[in-house]
């Protein structure tokens, strides 16, 4: 598949889009025990703390992958934090939508893109870099 056909883009309100029990039944697998929860997540959403993003091929109304993100404050300034994400055949998407990710990052002049998960996206995205369990790439191709 051409990743020229891909889009990213934001879901506006997607709580109350009619595909909300669809995107959070695919995100659901994503949160761990530990980490966040639906009744930490929600809220945030509705009061526009955390952003739902989502990847199709273009014109095709199935997604092939959507994440929740929000903006976090580390060490090294502000990054873009994956919170969740969920898909199939990440093959297709996943190396093309976190060059997306840290596209929007570096524009809105965060230093990274992060989010914890499990080691094997190493294999998917080398340039990760581990800060104890958290993975980061960095916004700027360094």
């Amino acid at each position: 598949m051409s990743t020229t056909s891909l889009q990213i883009g934001y879901i506006e309100r997607p709580m109350e889009a009619a595909a909300w029990p669809r995107l959070r039944s695919m995100l659901t697998p994503a949160l761990k025990p530990g980490n966040l929860s639906w009744d930490d997540i929600e809220p945030a959403i509705a009061a526009g703390e955390m952003q739902v993003v989502a990847i199709r091929k273009e014109r095709d109304p199935d997604l092939l992958a959507c994440a929740v993100i929000r903006s976090a404050l580390t060490r090294e300034g502000e990054a873009l934090e994956i919170v969740a994400a969920a898909g199939t055949n990440f093959r297709e998407w996943a190396a093309w939508g976190m060059s997306a990710l840290r596209k929007a990052a570096r524009n809105a002049g965060m230093h990274s893109v992060q989010m914890v998960g499990r080691p094997g996206w190493r294999r998917i995205f080398p340039q990760i870099k581990m800060d104890g369990p958290v993975m980061v790439v960095d916004a700027h191709g360094r």
